[in-house]
């Protein structure tokens, strides 16, 4: 893995002395069980899978609103559109924003505060909660995707092909400030994939997928670029990796079965239980978002020097 310096100036949100719930939520999740793929919602120990939401053919990346009442997802229908539902599968809307065109594989985001929403289809876009308005925050010739909001509402970290070299383009993870949208990389795995990043409730880490160690794995990461903590080891697919709401657990998809299947472990890699255990390929899993006043208090600036991206790697259970 070739190592690169940069010089990154990050400001980290801190939740210390602010309570999470204590409740474990709900896990949405897309789901090919009855043929088409739908999303579904299940309790964090995999009892009560429900169906929640069929545009009618191939929906994908249920994501939560910030209250929990809603889900974003994505189908397939046409050449892509994205709906909004109710959690309890009622009011089935689709989305239309003028100017705006949603791929098949695009991707999706709420802000903290619920006003808007950060989607990518090859470049990164923010829309209003209204969905009447988009406006493009990344342009470049490389594709952008998967991109997330910090808990703090300041950063959004996403994952680009911006990286390449002779043998071709590679997908590392950038992180922007939503003061300017300046990215800067904090990923560099020279020919490997980093992908789908994810930040913990405190903003302290980011969990992403990546296949740096020959197959897809989950990986965590700090947002500047430190500390890399391999979490998982399987001998096949582990993919989409998302945080509870307490940070103590992290469920993922995985193909270790011999189809795909919605995982949990423990924030440190321990503790892997199938939650779905259904013929059907179960994937895009989301937790529910916390449920319980928590007030962020913001740590100040913290300038980071010369920063080896990738250095100390250490692999969990």
């Amino acid at each position: 893995m070739r190592a690169t310096t940069f010089a990154l100036a990050v400001a980290i949100a801190s939740l210390t002395g602010s309570s999470f719930a204590q409740t474990d939520g709900k896990i949405a999740f897309t789901t090919s069980r009855d043929t088409d793929r739908d999303v579904y919602v299940m309790a964090a120990d995999g009892s009560n899978q429900t169906l929640v939401a069929d545009a009618g053919w191939h929906e994908s990346e249920g994501t939560w609103s910030p209250d929990g009442e809603r889900i974003l997802y994505g189908s397939w229908i046409g050449d892509g559109s994205m709906w909004l539902i109710n959690s309890d599968g009622t009011h089935n809307q689709r989305i239309s924003t003028p100017g705006f065109h949603l791929s098949a594989s695009s991707s999706f985001d709420w802000s903290p505060d619920g006003e808007r929403v950060v989607v990518a289809n090859g470049d990164i876009w923010i829309m209003e909660a209204d969905f009447s308005a988009a406006t493009k925050i990344t342009d470049h010739t490389a594709d952008d995707w998967d991109p997330v909001w910090s808990p703090d509402g300041r950063w959004i970290a996403f994952s680009s092909y911006r990286h390449f070299d002779s043998k071709g383009a590679y997908k590392n993870l950038w992180l922007m400030s939503t003061d300017d949208f300046n990215p800067v990389q904090i990923t560099d795995t020279a020919s490997d994939d980093d992908s789908a990043p994810t930040w913990s409730p405190d903003g302290q880490r980011l969990a992403f997928a990546s296949d740096r160690s020959g197959d897809w794995e989950i990986y965590t990461i700090g947002p500047d670029g430190t500390d890399l903590v391999q979490l998982t080891n399987s001998e096949d697919y582990d993919m989409d990796p998302t945080w509870s709401p307490d940070g103590s657990r992290i469920a993922f998809a995985t193909r270790r079965d011999g189809n795909w299947e919605i995982y949990c472990m423990d924030s440190d890699g321990s503790n892997q239980v199938n939650l779905t255990n259904n013929p059907g390929n179960d994937t895009e899993p989301q937790w529910s978002p916390v449920m319980a006043d928590v007030v962020p208090s913001v740590v100040e600036a913290v300038s980071w020097g010369q920063i080896k991206v990738g250095d100390s790697v250490l692999q969990g259970p």
